[in-house]
């Protein structure tokens, strides 16, 4: 619930001065038009659980994609119901349930976030190095954004590396958390840190080995980004507006993207509506963007959460199944 308050205020905040303007663009769409937009949706699912997919799968043959699918679904729930608090602990709890213990789950997320980042920032540095003098020449006052968004990824990527291989920094950072308070509330969140990063520097050993996985997942990524790339485009042609091209499209999403990523987010939202915003206005102006960011979140946000639903009611129903067997065996 809170996160549906929040949502709904950052949409009036983005949406409130213009807002007659932007449902008149939107609601001229036809449904064969939102039909398209929700196949872009359902594509961008399906590209994120195949990243996830090829990870564990190489480590349990007898995964189907379809519980892949559902573990990307399950962290979209609790992405946004729960503020991200309980993304891992539902996934993990998912995958516990179908043989794969808790530890390996945890440390494969933690790790296929972590190929994200990488593939964002390949993508990312592969069109500034390409279109650098595009992006000086029409919005020299957004450079210091992307520079700084650059800056910060490389960062958490690097450290994120650190941890995945080197024993030294996870020890180092194990000291830093055993020194926090030892209170009730502190001793459960020390307990659950230490065990993630063990859980992550377990799986990375195993998994960064296999050169034929790593390459797969990171080819998987930058499909999957350069298909989420394409959403703004095919939002923006729908609702009329071809000023910028399918390349400037693509260039714009992944500096998006780059940006996106440094910035905090509460339930999934706040950095891509900015971002957006910030990027596509000095081209198409600010009704244009504003509209086109409308069917732009259907497909990344409202149409995955949708389904997220459906799946989390159904696992949740499974759930409840189970320990009324487990009771009626006792």
């Amino acid at each position: 619930m809170i996160s549906i308050i929040f949502l709904l205020s950052l949409i009036y905040f983005v949406f409130h001065r213009d807002y007659q303007e932007i449902i008149k663009c939107v609601s001229q769409i036809s449904i064969l038009e939102f039909f398209y937009i929700l196949v872009m949706g359902i594509g961008y699912v399906l590209l994120d659980s195949a990243s996830y997919y090829i990870m564990i799968v190489f480590q349990f043959p007898n995964l189907k994609f379809k519980q892949a699918m559902k573990v990307t679904l399950l962290g979209v729930f609790a992405n946004i119901s729960t503020f991200h608090a309980g993304t891992v602990p539902i996934q993990s709890y998912y995958l516990y349930r179908q043989g794969i213990g808790v530890g390996t789950g945890i440390g494969t997320m933690i790790l296929e976030c972590v190929f994200h980042k990488l593939a964002v920032f390949i993508y990312a540095m592969f069109v500034i190095v390409m279109h650098i003098n595009w992006l000086r020449d029409t919005v020299p006052e957004l450079m210091k954004y992307i520079y700084l968004g650059i800056v910060i990824n490389a960062s958490i990527i690097f450290i994120l590396l650190l941890l995945c291989t080197w024993k030294k920094v996870q020890n180092i950072l194990l000291i830093i958390i055993n020194k926090l308070p030892d209170n009730e509330k502190w001793h459960e969140r020390k307990v659950d840190w230490t065990a993630n990063l063990e859980a992550l520097y377990s799986e990375s050993k195993r998994i960064l080995k296999d050169r034929k996985c790593c390459w797969y997942v990171i080819a998987t990524n930058l499909l999957k980004l350069f298909w989420v790339f394409s959403i703004p485009f095919v939002s923006m042609h729908i609702l009329g507006y071809t000023s910028l091209s399918f390349k400037q499209t693509q260039i714009l999403s992944s500096m998006m993207f780059l940006i996106i990523g440094v910035l905090p987010n509460v339930a999934g939202v706040g950095p891509t509506e900015v971002a957006f915003l910030m990027l596509f206005s000095p081209y198409i102006g600010y009704i244009a963007a504003s509209s086109s960011l409308v069917l732009y979140r259907v497909a990344d946000y409202f149409c995955p959460f949708i389904m997220s639903v459906f799946v989390f009611i159904k696992e949740k129903n499974n759930l409840m199944y189970d320990l009324k067997e487990k009771k009626l065996s006792k």
